[in-house]
């Protein structure tokens, strides 16, 4: 069976919920061969990572600068 049980929405919405309670990178439990999953999660893993990144970053420069981000 080569079809997918999960869809590719519902594997970057179990990333996203996994990343906010701190499960690691590597953390999805699919079988080790279900590359096309796991790329799905790492994807959406390292988007949320970066999204996080971004705002620590830009939030300090725009507090220096006095603006209010909405």
């Amino acid at each position: 069976m080569d079809e997918s049980i999960i869809s590719v929405d519902a594997i970057r919405t179990k990333a996203r919920n996994a990343y906010r309670r701190g499960v690691l990178r590597d953390g999805h439990n699919f079988n080790w061969h279900r590359t096309d999953a796991i790329d799905t999660w790492q994807d959406e893993w390292d988007r949320c990572a970066a999204a996080e990144a971004a705002v620590l970053k830009v939030k300090p420069m725009l507090e220096r600068a006095g603006v209010t981000p909405p």
